[in-house]
């Protein structure tokens, strides 16, 4: 499995879904917050890959590690403005449901993906972000 692609599939999934939410808004607040925090899980994404990659290299150095968290945390603190804008948004609650019923499953990839990752099961080295 492909550690790295996976995160960057996953954020890309989660964007798909933040622009198709915004998509079905009349607020533009609203829309303006979606896109803005798909950017934001976008750049942390990118992070977590980057951090996870140097974790991979040099498994004995702890401050790789808490950069991985850090940069999950991050990352999971947009998804979860994300899934709030989308709820304030929601057009209707059938829609709302479904967009927030996406990003959860896919963060539950992206979790997956990371824990794996942290514990060295995945080969990440011989793998390019995106």
């Amino acid at each position: 499995s492909n550690a790295l692609k996976e995160v960057g599939d996953t954020s890309a999934k989660l964007v798909g879904i933040a622009k198709a939410a915004a998509a079905l808004t009349t607020d533009p607040a609203v829309q303006q917050q979606l896109l803005a925090q798909a950017k934001t899980l976008t750049s942390h994404a990118a992070e977590l890959a980057k951090n996870a990659r140097l974790q991979s290299s040099d498994k004995n150095n702890t401050s790789y590690g808490q950069n991985v968290a850090a940069s999950f945390k991050a990352a999971t603190d947009a998804t979860a403005k994300m899934i709030a804008a989308a709820k304030q948004g929601a057009v209707g609650e059938v829609m709302s449901d479904a967009a927030v019923d996406q990003i959860k499953k896919t963060v539950n990839d992206l979790e997956a993906t990371v824990l794996f990752a942290a514990a060295g099961q995945l080969d990440l080295e011989t793998t390019t972000p995106g």
